[in-house]
């Protein structure tokens, strides 16, 4: 990603867990291992905190050494609204309940812009406005559009 250095860990975090969403579309939603599974392996701070002689870390003493950092991000992307709690179910490796997430469309509309799929955000901006009848959006899609066919729809995205 260009001008990488000018993100906050905190940000890259954000980012990365947007990206699942559209990397992996879960229909019935996800536990907080998966996604912290696929962090430990595609976030750059986690994976080079887990470089060289912490290499040999095994992924669940890695998660549970990172989890409320984690949790933490999770929580504050459901407060903002990109995701949601859909349920508990019972966890993977014990009787325990765990919350099951998945992204609301504005997180799965974020996520896409992140990753520039044009395609992505063109569909959910398009089912938003099967379900709204708005000028904003009606705005928002024609901007989009226009952007993209103009080749600048990635100053967009690195705006996001």
């Amino acid at each position: 990603m260009e001008g990488l250095r000018e993100y906050t860990k905190d940000s890259l975090m954000y980012q990365d867990i947007l990206k699942y969403g559209i990397k992996h579309p879960y229909e019935n939603g996800f536990r907080f291992t998966e996604i912290a599974k696929w962090l430990m392996r595609n976030n750059i701070e986690m994976k080079n905190y887990y470089a060289d002689n912490k290499s040999r870390t095994p992924m669940y003493v890695r998660i549970g050494n990172r989890r409320q950092r984690i949790e933490s991000c999770l929580h504050n992307l459901v407060r903002l609204g990109l995701l949601i709690e859909k349920d508990k179910v019972k966890a993977e490796r014990n009787n325990e309940l765990t919350p099951l997430y998945d992204f609301t469309r504005e997180g799965y509309l974020l996520g896409a812009i992140i990753n520039i799929k044009v395609e992505h955000v063109f569909n959910i901006l398009k089912s938003y406005s099967d379900i709204n009848d708005s000028f904003i959006l009606t705005f928002i899609i024609r901007f989009f559009k226009k952007e993209f066919e103009g080749g600048r729809f990635h100053i967009i995205a690195d705006f996001f």
